[in-house]
């Protein structure tokens, strides 16, 4: 979001609290009229927080960002009304499809397709051993004097002192340590999330899979952005999986609308690559050449062993390749001016 609006120069403040009333004091201190605010989550008791911005003039907005189940009625529950939001945005086109069979049961909102955009200071995860100068390189490029923009602008320490000249009697110096050294190239498969939540079967089915087993593993402990990124940092050759907690409904229900889910606009940020059972039509063809996509079991199993046998350089390749084309595809600037919320804004985007 706020990506998105600082691509058109807006000044996007944040005010977060999980204490409801808390949050309601800070907001309606904030606030002022013909303010778009921007409630980012689910449907919950916050909708009684927006009614109260919507009354002091406020333009409010719900932006969706939890996976909606197929038939799940809160989809068109009152909770979505205008006298809660005057529009709503989501991620998925799934969602959006959904959302737009309940327009006009109970005067619907506005609705916006609205994808998660790429985060750019996203680290990236490495599937390859970083790139050593020779020391031909490294000569000519020690005798450069870096220009000041250039520099680190917020070094966290000191510059060490130049060492001291070798006497005749030292022992030469260890050569530096390589930092390939500190590169894990064994892939392995992992679940971003919980395999729970309706997914316990599908994961049963990849577990019954002798060479997939050993390689399996989940991680449900990330909650903040520094645990995210220290995790991106530590999940060298990681090859992520991803299930829908309606996973089984999917091989009945081909056609119903079974969401992407919002992480891996997260994960594609690190450029992360990235094996997911089938999903809604229109968001695979948003997502097409970016993510990889097949049945469960083992459609999914298939597309992990042709990642895991490649050679690091060729899935370091693949993986900047798909991060390459999803930032491009998903730039900020890019999803708001096609959402036409420079419209809403009133601005002229050049």
């Amino acid at each position: 979001v706020r990506a998105g609006f600082g691509s058109f120069g807006v000044n996007a403040t944040h005010v977060y609290d999980r204490n409801y009333a808390i949050a309601v004091k800070r907001m309606g201190a904030e606030v002022k009229p013909n303010d778009v605010v921007i409630l980012v989550g689910s449907i919950r008791p916050d909708a009684r927080m927006m009614a109260a911005m919507k009354q002091k003039g406020a333009y409010t907005v719900l932006y969706q960002t939890e996976p909606l189940l197929i038939g799940n009625p809160a989809a068109c529950s009152p909770a979505h009304a205008d006298a809660f939001f005057d529009e709503i945005w989501d991620y998925s086109l799934a969602h959006i499809d959904m959302l737009c069979q309940c327009a006009g049961r109970m005067g619907f909102p506005l609705i916006r397709y609205v994808p998660i955009t790429y985060w750019q200071e996203s680290p990236k995860i490495r599937y390859a051993p970083p790139k050593e100068k020779n020391s031909r390189e490294e000569g000519k490029a020690s005798s450069i004097t870096p220009s000041p923009s250039a520099l680190p602008t917020h070094p966290t320490s000191k510059p060490p002192s130049p060492p001291p000249p070798p006497s005749s009697s030292s022992p030469p110096p260890p050569p530096p340590s390589s930092s390939s050294s500190l590169f894990n190239p064994k892939p392995s498969l992992l679940f971003f999330g919980a395999p729970f939540y309706g997914r316990q079967e599908c994961w049963r089915r990849l577990n019954l899979i002798e060479d997939i087993a050993k390689d399996l593993r989940f991680e449900y402990t990330i909650w903040s952005a520094a645990a995210f990124e220290n995790f991106t940092r530590n999940s060298d050759s990681t090859i992520f999986l991803n299930m829908h907690k309606t996973c089984i409904l999917g091989e009945s229900h081909p056609m119903d609308f079974i969401n992407l889910e919002p992480r891996l606009s997260k994960l594609m940020s690190a450029h992360a690559l990235v094996v997911s059972s089938h999903s809604y039509w229109a968001d695979e063809e948003m997502w097409k050449d970016i993510i990889t996509f097949n049945d469960q079991g083992e459609g999914l199993a298939i597309e992990y062993r042709k990642f895991r046998n490649l050679s690091p350089d060729e899935r370091q390749a693949e993986s900047d390749r798909r991060g390459k084309l999803f930032e491009e595809r998903f730039n900020a600037k890019l999803v708001f001016t096609n959402a036409k919320i420079d419209v809403l804004l009133g601005l002229r985007v050049v």
